[in-house]
């Protein structure tokens, strides 16, 4: 038996327990639910420091943020010159291949990867215009992406305000089968689908917003102490504004919905699913990325060999 293709899929910011198979009641994850049944679920795995940068190059680098160098998100900060997840596979003879969201700087460096097809949510202040902005261009929506109005670090919502093929998630969904199926047959591949969401902009597809809208889900966990204001924090207990509406949930959970694109299936593969962080989902009257607790902390990943 030769050796195995692995597609290595993250996603963003997502909680570790919103899984159908966490027995959650309205989140839906069929895809994810059956790859954890047919293969090991790591559900004690730990974000060693849960922000986004930070996070990724322990990833990319299996190493912690005093050998990384960044704990604290500094996007312009060069990647430290250290192995990397894909040059080590590269250097066993492997072809590397990333599609999505590497968050690295300069945003074009493929830190080890043969080639990369970016989505980086724009950021054309770091000194490049990524792949999807120029599908998207190409598609006949130039500068577009970001019409919708939502902030990528809020948690206001609307649907997606283009074609579904346009969605990052769809556009990173293809990108990756098109890569897979173009592979070298004489060589084992590496391949990472890194994809944005959940992390904001909230900006579900109409069509995966509408399977949850008429849902009813439970509130955040609020413990007493995240009632007290002078516990809180008047900044955090303004931010919070009580809790989010029904809206804003539902918004959410369509989010994580949309992330569970088809996958390309390639004979004698080994998928890994893994989380950078999680968000907090207004529990405890907290938001985003933040203090080390255990519900950010525990990312829950899986992995199944097909």
């Amino acid at each position: 038996m030769g050796r195995p293709n692995v597609l290595f899929v993250t996603v963003d910011q997502w909680p570790g327990h919103l899984l159908g198979i966490e027995g959650h009641p309205v989140v839906e994850t069929p895809t994810l639910d059956q790859l954890a049944r047919n293969g090991v679920r790591f559900t004690r795995a730990y974000s060693e420091c849960p922000i986004c940068i930070p996070a990724r190059r322990t990833m990319m680098t299996g190493t912690d943020p005093r050998t990384h160098g960044d704990r604290v998100f500094q996007p312009a900060l060069r990647m430290p010159d250290l192995p990397t997840l894909a040059g080590t596979f590269g250097a066993a003879g492997y072809q590397t291949f990333a599609v999505g969201k590497l968050h690295v700087y300069p945003p074009r460096d493929r830190i080890g990867f043969d080639d990369v097809l970016l989505a980086e949510e724009g950021r054309p202040h770091l000194g490049t215009v990524d792949d999807h902005d120029l599908f998207l261009a190409d598609r006949g929506f130039p500068g577009r992406q970001f019409m919708h109005g939502m902030s990528n670090n809020d948690y206001a919502w609307r649907t997606w305000h283009l074609p579904e093929d346009c969605h990052v998630t769809n556009w990173a969904t293809a990108q990756m089968c098109r890569t897979i199926k173009r592979r070298d047959p004489t060589r084992p591949a590496f391949w990472h689908l890194s994809y944005t969401h959940p992390h904001p902009p909230l900006v579900p597809l109409a069509s995966y917003f509408e399977r949850y809208a008429r849902r009813e889900m439970d509130l955040p966990a609020m413990g007493d102490w995240a009632q007290d204001e002078a516990v809180v924090g008047a900044a955090v207990a303004e931010a919070a504004a009580g809790r989010p509406d029904e809206d804003h949930r539902h918004a959410g959970g369509a989010v994580v919905e949309v992330a569970l694109g088809p996958q390309a299936v390639v004979a004698e593969k080994v998928a890994v699913v893994a989380r950078d962080q999680n968000d907090r989902v207004v529990e405890e009257r907290l938001f985003a990325q933040g203090p080390d607790h255990q519900p950010q902390l525990v990312v829950d990943m899986g992995a199944e060999r097909v």
